[in-house]
C-alpha cells in the first residue's frame, strides 16, 4: 500500500491533477491519496517534512509537490520519501527557454490575481445556473453552445464543467416528452440552431439512471427511454444538429468533444 501525497502552499489542484493523471497509468495499484494545502510557511513545510519522514520508516510514501517558493521545496529534499517536485522538473527549463525568470508566486491559477479570469468564470457559473434545465430561454444569444437531449443525459453537470474550467457559458434544455410530441425541435431550440450541442446516451444506461431517481416510474421504462431516444436523434438528424454517446465518456471528455465540435472559445 502506497501512501500518495498532494503538497502544495496554495489550493494543491495542480499538484493533485497531475498526480491522478500519471497515477492512472498504473493498473491495480493500491494507495492512499491525500491532498494537503496551504502549506505556506517554513514551520509548516517542516512539520510536515517531518511527518511524512516518520510515515516513511513503515510505509511507502510518495510525495508530488507544486509548492513555488524555493526555500520551502528545499524542506522536502534528501528525505526517506520519493519527492516529485513539478517546479523543479519544469521552471528552469522553461525559463531558459524563455529567456525570462519566473514569477515564483502561488495562486497565479487557483487563485484571484487575475480578477478578470476569476470574474468570467463566475459570470459563465451564474449563467449555467440562470439557464439549466431550459429555464431563461429568452437568453439563449447570450450563450456560447445550448446543450440539449432528454432528460438524465448529463447536460447539467457538463454545462456546469464548461463554465468552472474554462468560462463558457453553457445553457441546457431538456428534450420532455411534451417537446417530442412536435415535427421538429422547439422554437426557442430551432432559431439557435447553430449554438445546439446534442447529449445522447444508450437507452439501458439512462433506464439505470432514472430508476435511480424514480424506481418503478414510466419515466424509467426501458422503451420509453428507447422511444425518447430515437425521437431526439430524429430531430437532430433532420436539423443537423452535431451530438454526442456520452454513456462510457467522463464529463472532462465530453467537455473536450463540445469544445472541439463547436469550436468554442476558452476564455481561461
Amino acid at each position: 500500500m502506497y501512501k500518495i501525497y498532494c503538497i502544495s502552499d496554495h489550493t494543491g489542484l495542480t499538484s493533485e491533477s497531475f498526480a491522478k493523471t500519471l497515477l492512472s497509468q498504473f493498473k491495480d495499484l493500491r494507495y492512499r491519496f491525500e491532498t494537503i494545502p496551504f502549506v505556506d510557511s517554513l514551520k509548516k513545510a517542516q512539520t510536515l517534512s517531518n511527518k511524512l519522514a516518520k510515515e516513511s520508516e513503515e510505509d511507502k510514501v510518495i510525495v508530488f509537490s507544486s509548492i513555488v517558493d524555493p526555500n520551502l521545496r528545499e524542506v522536502f529534499l534528501n528525505k526517506p520519501f520519493e519527492y516529485i517536485d513539478l517546479f523543479a522538473t519544469f521552471l528552469k527549463r522553461l525559463e531558459s527557454h524563455f529567456g525570462q525568470t519566473a514569477l515564483r508566486e502561488t495562486g497565479r491559477v487557483h487563485g484571484m490575481k487575475d480578477i478578470n479570469r476569476y470574474m468570467h468564470r463566475i459570470e459563465a457559473i451564474d449563467f449555467a445556473v440562470q439557464h439549466d434545465d431550459g429555464l431563461k430561454t429568452e437568453h439563449y444569444e447570450k450563450a456560447d453552445v445550448i446543450l440539449t437531449g432528454v432528460s438524465r443525459a448529463g447536460k447539467t453537470p457538463t454545462s456546469l464543467y464548461l463554465a468552472i474550467q474554462y468560462g463558457i457559458r453553457a445553457a441546457n434544455y431538456p428534450l420532455t416528452e411534451e417537446d417530442l410530441q412536435h415535427e421538429g425541435l422547439p422554437a426557442c431550440l430551432s432559431k439557435h440552431r447553430k449554438k445546439l450541442f446534442g447529449l445522447m446516451i444508450n437507452p439501458e444506461r439512462l433506464s439505470e439512471i432514472r430508476q435511480e431517481r424514480l424506481p418503478g416510474s414510466q419515466y424509467a421504462n426501458i422503451q420509453q427511454c428507447r422511444k425518447e431516444l430515437h425521437k431526439v436523434a430524429q430531430y437532430f438528424e433532420q436539423d443537423g444538429v452535431p451530438y454526442l454517446d456520452t454513456t462510457s465518456l467522463s464529463i472532462e471528455e465530453i467537455a473536450t468533444n463540445i469544445i472541439t465540435a463547436m469550436q468554442l472559445e476558452k476564455r481561461f
